[in-house]
């Protein structure tokens, strides 16, 4: 018993001690006062604030604290210090916010002199959620930020950053990077702040690029409805010495707007970006609007221009749309005045769509002295009220496309002004003294051909300050009342050449085939912008469009050869068209014949994959095609031409009465020949249907055409006849006749008793055939059944006949269907008897011995049933 007890008590021991290792909940140190704020965070870990708390004097993160709860600090009236910030996270501390409000009051009150900071991020900061709110600084200074991230890193998880200003400085931010900081957006939300710069040449979110490598990377999240532009990127300082990046891959930049309290309402609303690296791989930036330059994007080249890896502006993916300004409702792109910088800008991806622009530029503006690249594009569906409803130029800038990686203008419109609009899809001012590159490619991306027709005409003077609104619109161009294009006039196609010397207003000419292929391949659109002038772009300066031909970029060839069996005859050699074909789309066609030798080519093709269809095929041809092979830039197929191959069918018909005589054969043989030379042999049965087919058969020989018979072996008992490739087998059945005569016993029809005629029936196999004959005096009682059919289904009919009884005669019938049958009608007598009163005696017809029997049976039975009623009654008892 007690060892027992002594194993009990072990195993409670080390259940106990078990409960003791167990981890324990320890709850956050929930804090009231600002006197253990400080202690509580010196301690490190979770600290909760529940309540508000009134910050008079500055805290110091030096380890790894979370405030959590749903509580505030709020900057207190009695703040006093200008030269430390309310809260600074040191370096190799993070502090994790989640759920605390840092309320700043609206408090116009010098914190933090130097770099008007609520937070100094040396270290890390996290924001879960919470809100950074209500700080104001209106001390004039540069460089600064509410959130000041010196060197650290800001993720921002969720949460809110809203409604702080700085209201006056340059080179501002709410969140300002410096120093190699970093920030990155997941989620939560950056609104209602304001900037104050005259310049504008500050942001919500400013990456500066005077030291160190700052990066902003937004992955989520929204930056929206603030009053100065969103992410100013770098600076216009000519003495950077880092590097400021911007990655958008994903998230919301909307509806930040003209503010007149930041200082400038000019600029880009959603991004500035100048001597800074901007790279948009996703996300949307919709709604943003400033009152002259580029309503969503602004990029002004600057000093460090030619490091392409330190300052540019790439779009891989994302959403530009619905974004307006005077120029550039999408994108703006300009340069410092005076200068020769220009900024790197590549347009791979995404969408630029229903933006607007007052006068130049619904989706894109490039002012003089800019280039912007763009690949893989479709302009589309733009509208110009004057010119230029795809793209507007001016001869200070170029307008180049190529065939690789390239694009295509198309379905563009220029409508709407009272004056008189022209140029659908291309509008080009050519001015006196200026020089400039306009090359035009002859096909668009995914390899369709284009031409140019002219669509009206463009008036434009050399004085660039003429013009009745001060924008120079005759310097730009306007409609010069010409003539629109018209579908079933066109006129000539425009060459380059012409464009090149004169003012132009085009629309394209491509087939719908080609513009949905265009559509499918391209991978950046611009489509839905409205503007003046360009309406999808506008530019003083130059647009490219594909890159330039050289070793790696190389515009190809496809050639297309043809090939003729040897044995089709030459009368059949004709013309052929072929068709380029690319993603199942026919673009365009060339002939093949013999004056160029059965050889011809599509040019002046971007790379791809290609292929061809002959598109009349005469009805007994056949093409195949050989693989296409690359040689150099010139792709290479073969088609041969290949004679269908012959099918001869042909059915067996039996006319032989279903076979009535039984001597169809099982089975027949036909014979094919080709041109009398016997080929193939086939033996056909009614399991075939009695059918028969010869396939694969060659049509031409040495040039000529075979033709093709058939024959049919004798078939025993029938007679062959060939229609085409049909037979019918024709086999009479025998027939024969039977003869009826009638005879008369009957004392030369005495009594007067003989019928005028009588009727005969005839049976088959004992079975009534129907058919009858009438014999009389007028046929001499004597006719015949004509025409029988000897057999059936092989085996011979045996006939047989009956008369229809006649009354007062007896009938008898004599003879067989071979040598006919004579029917004897005997007249009856009868014989009178006395009358008497008793019966008649029963004649002796065997039927009273079944009476007997019967009487016998019911006795037995009415004994049965009484001896069985008797033995009930005794069993009972």
């Amino acid at each position: 018993m007690k060892k027992m007890v002594r194993k009990w008590l072990v195993y409670l021991s080390a259940f106990v001690l078990a409960l003791s290792l167990l981890p324990v909940n320890i709850k956050a140190m929930s804090i009231t006062d600002e006197a253990d704020l400080q202690d509580a965070i010196n301690q490190g870990g979770s600290v909760s604030i529940d309540s508000n708390i009134e910050l008079t004097k500055p805290l110091t993160i030096s380890q790894d604290v979370t405030l959590t709860g749903n509580g505030s600090l709020v900057l207190s009236t009695k703040w006093e210090n200008d030269t430390t910030s309310p809260i600074t996270v040191e370096k190799d501390a993070t502090l994790i916010w989640d759920g605390v409000t840092l309320d700043g009051g609206n408090r116009e009150l010098k914190y933090g002199k130097e770099t008007a900071s609520a937070i100094i991020v040396k270290g890390t900061l996290i924001l879960e959620s919470g809100t950074i709110t209500r700080f104001v600084n209106h001390v004039s200074g540069n460089d600064r930020g509410i959130i000041y991230v010196d060197g650290g890193t800001f993720h921002m998880d969720g949460g809110s950053v809203s409604n702080n200003k700085l209201l006056s400085g340059n080179y501002q931010g709410i969140i300002y990077l410096t120093n190699g900081a970093s920030f990155d957006l997941q989620a939560g939300m950056i609104s209602e702040n304001l900037v104050y710069d005259t310049q504008g040449a500050s942001g919500i979110v400013k990456v500066d690029n005077i030291n160190g490598k700052n990066v902003f990377v937004m992955n989520g999240g929204m930056i929206n409805e603030n009053g100065s532009t969103a992410v100013f990127v770098g600076s216009l300082d000519s003495r950077p010495n880092g590097v400021a990046l911007f990655t958008m891959n994903g998230g919301t930049i909307a509806d930040n707007k003209m503010d007149e309290a930041s200082g400038n309402t000019w600029y880009g609303r959603a991004i500035y970006a100048t001597n800074g690296g901007v790279t948009l791989n996703g996300g949307t930036i919709s709604g943003n609007e400033s009152q002259f330059y580029g309503g969503a994007v602004y990029l002004v080249a600057n000093s460090l221009s030619d490091d392409h890896t330190k300052s540019f502006f790439i779009m891989n993916d994302g959403i530009i749309s619905e974004n307006h300004s005077m120029y550039g409702g999408g994108i703006l792109v300009t340069g410092v005045s005076n200068t020769n910088y220009e900024y790197h800008v590549e347009l791979n991806g995404g969408s630029i769509v229903n933006n607007s622009a007052t006068r130049q530029g619904g989706g894109i503006y490039i002012v003089r002295g800019q280039t912007v690249h763009l690949h893989h594009v479709v302009i589309y569906e733009n509208t110009a009220t004057k010119i230029g409803g795809g793209i507007w130029t001016c001869s200070t800038g170029d307008l180049r496309t190529y065939i690789t990686n390239g694009g295509a203008v198309f379905d563009n419109h220029a409508e709407g002004d009272e004056s008189g609009s022209a140029g659908a899809d291309l509008a080009f001012v050519q001015h006196e003294g200026e020089s400039n590159d306009f090359i035009l490619a002859e096909r668009i991306i995914g390899g369709g051909k284009v031409s140019y027709y002219e669509d009206g005409g463009v008036y434009a003077v050399n004085d660039p300050g003429e013009g009745t609104d001060g924008s120079g619109m005759y310097y730009l161009g306007v409609s010069d009342g010409s003539a629109r294009f018209d579908a079933n006039d066109p006129g000539e196609a425009v060459t380059v050449a012409d464009i090149s010397t004169e003012s132009y207003a085009l629309i394209s000419n491509i087939s719908d085939n080609a513009k949905s292929l265009s559509k499918e391949s391209a991978a950046l659109v611009i489509t839905g912008n409205t503007a003046d002038r360009g309406a999808g772009i506008g530019a003083n300066g130059s647009v490219v469009i594909g890159d330039a031909p050289n070793e790696e970029n190389v515009e190809y060839t496809l050639m297309v050869n043809k090939e003729w069996n040897k044995d089709i005859p030459e009368n059949k050699k004709t013309a052929v068209e072929v068709a380029l074909m690319a993603g199942g789309y026919e673009l365009d066609t060339v002939i093949l014949n013999a004056d160029n030798n059965w050889s011809a080519s599509f040019t002046g093709l971007p790379e791809g994959n290609y292929a061809v269809r002959e598109v009349h095929l005469q009805e007994d041809m056949e093409a195949t095609y050989s693989n296409v092979t690359l040689d150099g830039s010139t792709y290479k197929i073969t088609i041969t031409n290949n004679a269908l191959p012959v099918t001869i069918s042909g059915t067996k018909t039996w006319d032989d009465a279903n076979d009535q005589d039984g001597i169809r054969p099982e089975s027949i043989i036909v014979r094919l020949w080709a041109d009398g030379k016997e080929v193939a042999i086939q033996k056909v049965t009614a399991e075939d249907n009695w059918t028969w087919v010869f396939e694969n058969l060659a049509r031409y020989q040495d040039g000529k055409e075979i033709k093709y018979t058939i024959s049919e072996d004798d078939v025993d008992g029938y007679q062959s006849m060939i229609n085409g490739y049909d037979i019918t087998n024709h086999h009479q059945p025998k027939t024969m006749n039977i003869t009826v005569s009638k005879k008369w016993d009957d004392h030369d029809n005495e009594g007067n008793k003989r019928p005028e005629s009588i009727v005969v029936k005839l049976f088959a196999d004992g079975t009534d055939t129907g058919k009858t004959i009438t014999l009389s005096e007028e046929n001499q009682w004597t006719d015949s059944f004509d025409g029988l059919a000897v057999n059936k289904n092989g085996q011979k009919i045996v006939y047989s006949i009956s008369e229809v009884s006649v009354e007062g005669y007896t009938t008898k019938i004599t003879g067989n269907a071979a040598l006919g049958y004579t029917i004897t009608n005997t007249l009856n007598t009868t014989t009178e008897t006395s009358e008497k009163d008793e019966w008649p005696e029963t004649p002796n017809t065997g039927d009273s011995l079944h009476i007997y029997l019967m009487t016998t049976a019911v006795s037995l039975l009415i004994l049965c049933a009484i001896s069985l009623m008797k033995f009930k009654k005794e069993f009972s008892n």
